[in-house]
């Protein structure tokens, strides 16, 4: 992680922060929805998700080729 925090500004639950603390960035799981929109726009491949359901990994190769629905995809203007 360089921690550029695009992960942070992509997650459309508002489920990723960073801790001024530890400086790092950390995900609130009981926000996250694990539609993997923070995933696809890391741009070191450094953010990671764990125990993905099905539905969920559907979900993100959607959103990656632009498949999914409007909601599941952050405004890129």
């Amino acid at each position: 992680c360089i921690k550029c925090k695009v992960c942070i500004d992509t997650c459309p639950y508002e489920a990723r922060f960073f801790d001024e603390e530890d400086e790092v960035v950390k995900i609130n799981e009981i926000l996250c929805q694990g539609c993997g929109a923070c995933i696809v726009a890391c741009p070191t491949g450094a953010t990671q998700q764990k125990n993905l359901a099905d539905v969920q990994l559907i979900k993100m190769v959607e959103v990656i080729f632009g498949k999914g629905k409007e909601s599941d995809r952050r405004d890129q203007s």
